[in-house]
């Protein structure tokens, strides 16, 4: 595979548009595709970049050889995965979110606020049902915010249907 090819795969890898892509390294998106098609080899400084942008392994980058992305600190990951018992999807999820730029990760949270915003609206008890599902060790603070989202989205709560 040459390297134009893992350039390809590197921005598939990451998610990004050409556009998106060569945004970051100055490139238009035509660049883009020239290079990820073979037609324009890519230059020492599109290299250096492209390591340091996405903290690429330049071994792999120009031969192939090693792994794509050097090894990023994922203990703390593996320590709340561990505490939380969390699924294996949701490991997953956290080291795809650790992967992101800043402004994909704000992404994330304004649409993972929008989500619990609408299930709240939805069905609130099992939202906080959910909430409250058993850990290991952190089962009362969990039942306590359940039990603080059931009285906040009680009907009892909502303006207009106060109790007399």
């Amino acid at each position: 595979m040459s390297m134009n090819a893992r350039v390809r795969e590197l921005r598939e890898y990451l998610g990004l548009t050409m556009k998106e892509f060569g945004e970051k390294l100055s490139l238009s998106q035509g660049n883009v595709s020239l290079i990820e098609n073979g037609k324009v080899n890519v230059t020492e400084r599109n290299i250096k970049l492209i390591c340091a942008t996405w903290d690429v392994n330049e071994k792999w980058l120009r031969t192939g050889t090693g792994k794509m992305l050097h090894t990023r600190d994922t203990s703390n990951i593996e320590a709340l995965v561990a505490k939380f018992s969390f699924p294996e999807i949701c490991a997953k999820l956290l080291y795809a979110y650790d992967g992101l730029d800043e402004a994909r990760q704000e992404a994330v949270l304004t649409y993972a606020r929008s989500f619990i915003a609408s299930m709240l609206q939805d069905d609130p008890a099992s939202v906080a049902d959910a909430i409250a599902a058993p850990s290991q060790e952190d089962t009362a603070s969990r039942q306590a915010l359940a039990q603080r989202t059931r009285e906040e989205t009680s009907p009892a709560s909502q303006p207009g249907n106060e109790i007399a």
